[in-house]
């Protein structure tokens, strides 16, 4: 992704903050880390987790967004970099009007800067069908739905996909063996003249 010291970046949908902390780590005290988690993740696991995270620890660069999908509180044309790791998935049954999100995480972003998207590959066809009860998502579908936000397709990485990975199994009976997809997209940069 090019995360270096002092860039911009962000954690959509952080969780816990495992990736915000590594982040937060590499950006250094020059930099500064935005962790967002929305309403539904707050309840269900990541507030206590991140206020554990946050507590006791060296991260004063990161600036924690409780705040939904749509509206992430994210500066405008700010970052460098921005990440969803394993999430998007949950975007389809949480009914996240992704359109918005898409469009939010876009304006944040400086001319050439990359959102990293992580997530579990589903059966071929299937789209985004059954992705609560499997967390899968087609990664055809995401990309499809990134480049009508305005994304530019980078590139994808390989580093994690999994052969063999029944893409009609719930991920959590596979954690670390399940066939993931890296795609890496980019802000247009601003065209000259």
């Amino acid at each position: 992704s090019g995360v270096r010291p002092g860039m911009r970046v962000a954690d959509m949908m952080a969780g816990g903050g495992y990736y915000t902390e590594l982040l937060s780590r590499v950006v250094g005290k020059k930099g500064k880390v935005y962790a967002q988690n929305n309403g539904i993740a707050n309840k269900r696991f990541a507030k206590r987790a991140m206020d554990r995270r946050l507590k006791g620890r060296d991260l004063g660069n990161v600036v924690r967004l409780d705040k939904e999908l749509e509206d992430p509180g994210l500066p405008k044309g700010e970052l460098d970099v921005v990440y969803m790791v394993l999430f998007y998935h949950d975007t389809y049954w949480m009914k996240v009007d992704r359109e918005k999100m898409n469009k939010a995480i876009l304006g944040a972003l400086k001319p050439g800067g990359v959102f990293l998207v992580i997530d579990h590959e589903a059966k071929k066809g299937s789209g985004s069908a059954d992705n609560q009860r499997l967390h899968r998502v087609e990664g055809v579908l995401v990309k499809k739905e990134l480049l009508a936000a305005g994304f530019e397709f980078v590139g994808e990485s390989r580093v994690l996909r999994r052969k063999g990975d029944d893409h009609t199994v719930n991920v959590f009976r596979m954690r670390g063996k399940t066939d993931r997809w890296v795609y890496k997209f980019r802000r247009p940069a601003k065209k000259e003249g």
